[in-house]
């Protein structure tokens, strides 16, 4: 009988982490990511000073990424972002593949995790015919449980500033800066 009334509290005393327990980076410590979600249009800026909400030109789409960071200390990182995003503009295909060089800062209390990062890279647009090869530049602020030492699960919203300039004297009216969002489900592994 008496193992009976104990048997709940040994279940979950196996499941909890040790007290006190913390998840602590240390220098050549390594994070990989994998990202799913929604992108979001938000504005066009055009060189003559107008904007356009980015809504009458694109449609939602779906963007999704593969991360990889190493710890420089405790608290900073420096990694790489490969993703791609999806959507479709007056009935065109817009593609978006980002190579991000990233950096970044890590607050915790422990569960959770604050990971904020700054990214800048190159990005390939396709719209239809159309290719560019342009910068982009991303921050992002993420949050992390971590169910374990070594998996969390989490969320980040990311900023997008790309600029699509074209410098011929035929296209030259068409360059603009797109600014876009998206949110998306993360999961993370620590090694």
């Amino acid at each position: 009988m008496m193992v009976l009334l104990c048997l709940p509290f040994a279940l979950f005393g196996q499941e909890s982490e040790e007290p006190g327990m913390n998840i602590a980076y240390n220098k050549g410590d390594q994070n990989f990511l994998l990202n799913a979600g929604m992108f979001l249009p938000l504005f066009y800026f055009s060189t003559d000073g107008s904007v356009t909400p980015a809504l009458e030109k694109m449609n939602p789409g779906i963007t999704g990424s593969l991360s990889w960071v190493s710890y420089l200390n405790a608290r900073t990182y420096l990694g790489f972002e490969f993703g791609g995003v999806y959507a479709t503009t007056l009935n065109r295909t817009f593609v978006m593949i980002p190579v991000l060089a990233k950096l970044g800062y890590m607050f915790s209390a422990y569960p959770f995790e604050f990971p904020l990062s700054l990214g800048l890279g190159l990005d390939f647009l396709k719209v239809d015919d159309l290719f560019v090869t342009t910068v982009a530049l991303k921050p992002e602020a993420s949050f992390y449980w971590n169910f374990s030492s070594e998996w969390a699960f989490g969320g980040n919203v990311a900023y997008w500033f790309v600029p699509e300039l074209y410098f011929s004297a035929e296209l030259a009216n068409q360059s603009m800066f797109g600014n876009f969002l998206d949110i998306r489900l993360s999961v993370l592994y620590h090694f």
